[in-house]
């Protein structure tokens, strides 16, 4: 579990006003904000005002990893009522990527991204695929990375393994 929401969102500028209208008078969201980050390819946020839980929405790049992280994104009810529509996340593997990444570019300082991979690795180590883990952290360089949160995670780690049923 992470301490806010992080969602992909692909938009345009047309789309602004629908989404801020759909987030309502529940949430704080800043139309102009939004722009700006479409504009600029970067990241806005909106907050749900009564828990003050934010939302980090990011505008996905066109690399290999983002491409491989939309491909396998998966169908999920993210609350049990039976009225809400299910929404797309990420898979846990691609969490661990993307965070590991984010550890490394605060210059592995960020102890709330090293939280969240271990909280992951801990959670889904019976399922996770973890021949794409090797994979992906090896083209993105973060194999050290990797290679240290399965250990901190108590989580075996092999250096031959590919299986997916297998700790790199």
């Amino acid at each position: 579990m992470t301490n806010d929401v992080d969602v992909i969102i692909a938009i345009d500028d047309s789309h602004v006003g629908r989404l801020t209208e759909a987030f309502g008078d529940g949430f704080y969201a800043d139309g102009d904000m939004m722009h700006d980050a479409i504009r600029n390819r970067s990241t806005f946020n909106v907050i749900h005002l009564s828990t003050m839980i934010k939302i980090d929405l990011f505008l996905p790049e066109e690399t290999p990893f983002i491409q491989s992280e939309w491909a396998r994104r998966r169908l999920r009810k993210v609350r049990v009522d039976a009225d809400r529509q299910p929404v797309y996340v990420a898979s846990p593997e691609d969490l661990v990527i993307q965070k590991l990444l984010w550890y490394r570019m605060t210059g592995e300082r960020s102890d709330r991204q090293w939280a969240d991979v271990q909280g992951i690795l801990k959670v889904q180590s019976l399922v996770l695929d973890y021949a794409y883990l090797a994979e992906w952290a090896v083209q993105m360089d973060l194999s050290d990375l990797l290679r240290r949160s399965l250990e901190d995670a108590g989580i075996a780690t092999t250096t031959t393994s590919t299986s997916s049923e297998n700790p790199v």
